[in-house]
């Protein structure tokens, strides 16, 4: 696996890509789209009650892009675009030198992706209350925008995958800043991402107002 491709696995700005085919049931998907589905779940719980709608969506082949999961956002809609079938990057997540779980991978791929999503839905809601529409993100808002999907996907895997927080955070960390030669791409830097551990909670799991939390604060660092 070349390093640089590594830097593709979380795409920045994915949620201005088309949707392709939605999938209506377990049945259309790959075992590894299910897979994924399954962890997927509690987002859809968590987003009912601020009104944000969730869908997946599986494309039929990874030639409309390198990532293997990004978020489409629009009118109230979060969609989580799927594209593993046939994709390197994909297969690329397992092949990392840590001796990370699979699941931990994955929920530090879908955290990411989620955080997107969430901050966006939270914004346009925000922005409609003050009788605007939701704008595009500046260069330093796109920024800010992939650190807080960082420490969002911290902030997911301490409500929902405390057991395995500490591989999420090291797997996150080793993508960043042993991996990456992606010198274009806005990730948090060092002490950014340290924040997240603040997130781990002593014991049991972090309380879903966690995520809110992460999505609506400021992402840098005073």
């Amino acid at each position: 696996m070349k390093a640089p491709a590594v830097a593709l696995l979380f795409a920045a700005f994915s949620f201005l890509m088309p949707l392709a085919a939605t999938a209506d049931n377990d049945e259309n998907m790959t075992s590894a789209e299910q897979e994924i589905v399954g962890l997927f779940r509690p987002m859809a719980r968590l987003a009912q009650p601020i009104g944000m709608a969730i869908r997946v969506v599986v494309e039929m082949s990874a030639a409309s892009g390198p990532s293997p999961a990004y978020m489409v956002y629009k009118d109230g809609v979060c969609s989580l675009n799927l594209a593993l079938r046939d994709n390197a990057n994909y297969q690329a997540i397992f092949t990392t030198h840590g001796n990370y779980s699979r699941k931990a991978k994955l929920h530090a791929m879908l955290g990411h992706e989620l955080g997107h999503c969430f901050t966006r839905y939270l914004e346009d809601r925000d922005a409609k209350v003050h009788g605007h529409s939701l704008a595009s993100l500046t260069k330093e808002e796109q920024r800010d925008d992939e650190v807080r999907a960082d420490l969002f996907a911290l902030a997911w895997a301490a409500v929902y995958n405390p057991e395995e927080f500490d591989e999420v955070y090291d797997y996150l960390w080793e993508l960043r800043f042993e991996l990456s030669e992606d010198k274009g791409h806005f990730f948090a830097n060092k002490a950014e991402l340290a924040q997240g551990q603040n997130f781990k909670p002593i014991f049991g799991s972090a309380s879903p107002q966690l995520l809110i939390s992460v999505a609506t604060r400021p992402s840098t660092l005073p």
